[in-house]
């Protein structure tokens, strides 16, 4: 499974499907598993990727450095830039919390 490193922290998240870029935030105590029956429906006409958020299954914990919004931030950011177009962000309760500062030109759509 893919891995990116953010700010010294190994970023555990699922990168399945092909087609306009959709990244899923997921809530707080679940990881990104809680998106697995959404990924099977929607991988043939989307690429589908989801972090486990800092702390959350496969993610290693906040360093404390960075506010932790902060750090949430820059992951997000650096799969938008993995997928280098526009994106649709969808987040469940906290998978969507940082995502209206993130920059609107780098957004197609937001969704919490």
């Amino acid at each position: 499974m893919p891995q990116l490193s953010v700010h010294g922290v190994n970023v555990f998240y699922r990168d399945e499907g092909s087609g306009p870029a959709v990244i899923l935030g997921h809530s707080a105590t679940a990881s990104s598993d809680q998106w697995r029956s959404l990924i099977g429906l929607l991988s043939k006409r989307y690429r589908l990727l989801a972090p486990d958020h800092l702390g959350y299954g496969r993610t290693g914990p906040w360093p404390g450095h960075l506010p932790l919004m902060e750090h949430e931030k820059t992951i997000i950011a650096a799969l938008m830039d993995a997928v280098a177009k526009p994106v649709h962000l969808v987040g469940h309760s906290y998978g969507g919390r940082s995502w209206p500062a993130l920059p609107q030109t780098r957004l197609h759509a937001y969704a919490a």
